[in-house]
């Protein structure tokens, strides 16, 4: 009984004071424990947790993913699951987190789970803007290519006008410029990218 006391009151310790985020829950997603790092990730206090639904917060679009990795562990494969997701704070914010789901007993009142979630929304963010940030290079690269193989001036302006609007990401863009005709008249010409003239 003195060693069972002994590795709960451990096993507590490292859940309340883990740097990353945990919490303990059944097998309908009602939070049964939850420490102060998984508080911090959701957006609300560790009392305000307990006996809700995990999935309440969860984004709609990755609630599909939460309980597949849920059903695949009481289905028994293969016990664990590891998985990315959103929340929703209560302030409306979006946070990407990584969850990692197993069974840590099953007992007359049911299985409970731990789940360990760590917050990685900055990492998220730089994937986000590493993606665009090659989306204009190749953009820029192609319309440069596309720009020296080309002589006629009504195409080039055109091909220009749909880099920049891709660029930008507008729904639409205009290019006015001024041309000389034969007789050195000046009249302007425009060409349209992503609206009808």
């Amino acid at each position: 009984e003195d060693a069972l006391r002994e590795s709960e009151a451990r096993y507590r310790g490292a859940f309340e004071n883990a740097g990353i985020g945990m919490l303990e829950m059944d097998s309908d997603w009602r939070i049964v424990g939850a420490n102060a790092a998984y508080a911090n990730i959701a957006g609300r206090s560790t009392e305000d947790l307990i006996g809700v639904d995990c999935l309440s917060f969860t984004h709609p679009d990755d609630l599909a993913r939460s309980r597949e990795a849920m059903r695949d562990i009481v289905n028994g494969e293969p016990g664990r699951a590891s998985f990315e997701n959103r929340y929703i704070r209560p302030d409306g914010r979006v946070v990407w987190v990584r969850s990692n789901l197993s069974r840590v007993s099953t007992g007359p009142t049911g299985d409970r789970f731990l789940k360990i979630v760590e917050d990685i929304d900055t990492r998220k963010a730089t994937e986000e803007a590493l993606r665009e940030e090659r989306n204009r290079l190749d953009t820029l690269n192609r319309t440069g290519a596309a720009v020296a193989a080309e002589l006629d001036q009504e195409t080039v302006v055109q091909m220009v006008t749909d880099a920049g609007v891709e660029l930008t990401g507008a729904h639409f863009g205009a290019f006015f410029y001024n041309v000389l005709n034969e007789q050195g008249e000046s009249y302007m010409l425009y060409t349209l990218s992503g609206a009808d003239p």
